[in-house]
């Protein structure tokens, strides 16, 4: 079985990426492949017996290879001190992995992020990138993708959120008066950070938490149901139309 190893910054967050990146696959795929990534690909973590890892475990399963040189978080010309660092241990940790257990097969890396404030997404989004072309260059069969929601994962499940009932429709109304604009469209001028506190109403998970009555099942529906089509539009901005694309292009072509 493949495994396509899943970093991210919470289990909600890996959710909501392989749901949308297995609906990507399905899209335009053949009949067969329902079958095949239900029981020949399996997201993983680092750990064989997780389903993802998170950034903040990285120290700590890289202590299981101690004999391997694994990065230290540094400030270079090839990768710098942000998420690009970060990146870099994660990829040299499946190098590792391959090594040190060959009965793992493992295709691609999925590394998604938050990007919070504006100025500092920006380099966090260009170090992941640079990290992923200085590795590539060295190991160019594994697949790596980047998902860098703006500012933040919820802002990529607004993007899904189309109102079902009188109620729905009423709040998003209210919500759209209150900031001036519609928060499902334009998701990325929401906030991201917590350095605002007083900010808290322009927050998306705050948004997402009023339009969805804070249930789990009604925010899975705008990432699982609604089209690809209007999440690719709306998603512009906050990088989700990026990472569908990512999918397709760099994840397709290790099905075919």
């Amino acid at each position: 079985m493949m495994e396509f190893i899943v970093i991210v910054e919470s289990d909600a967050d890996a959710r909501t990426a392989t749901e949308l990146a297995e609906r990507v696959l399905r899209e335009q795929g053949p009949e067969w492949l329902e079958d095949y990534l239900k029981y020949q690909i399996r997201w993983a973590g680092l750990k064989i017996v997780s389903n993802c890892s998170t950034w903040k475990e990285l120290k700590d399963i890289a202590q299981f290879y101690p004999n391997h040189k694994v990065p230290r978080y540094r400030r270079s010309k090839t990768v710098s001190k942000f998420d690009g660092a970060s990146a870099d241990k994660v990829l040299t940790l499946i190098s590792t992995i391959l090594k040190k257990e060959p009965e793992r097969s493992i295709g691609a890396a999925l590394l998604i992020r938050d990007l919070d404030g504006r100025e500092q997404g920006k380099k966090r989004l260009a170090s992941l990138h640079q990290a992923r072309q200085n590795h590539q260059t060295a190991d160019p069969d594994l697949a790596i993708v980047i998902g860098a929601a703006i500012p933040k994962r919820e802002a990529w499940v607004l993007n899904g959120f189309v109102p079902q009932t009188a109620q729905e429709k009423a709040q998003l109304a209210e919500l759209k008066q209150q900031l001036k604009f519609d928060p499902c469209v334009a998701a990325h001028r929401l906030r991201g950070d917590k350095k605002y506190p007083e900010q808290r109403d322009r927050d998306a998970k705050v948004i997402l938490e009023i339009l969805t009555n804070d249930d789990s099942d009604r925010e899975r529906q705008c990432w699982a149901k609604t089209d690809l089509a209007v999440l690719r539009d709306r998603g512009i901005e906050t990088g989700l139309t990026d990472y569908l694309q990512d999918i397709d292009t760099r994840l397709r072509p290790i099905l075919r």
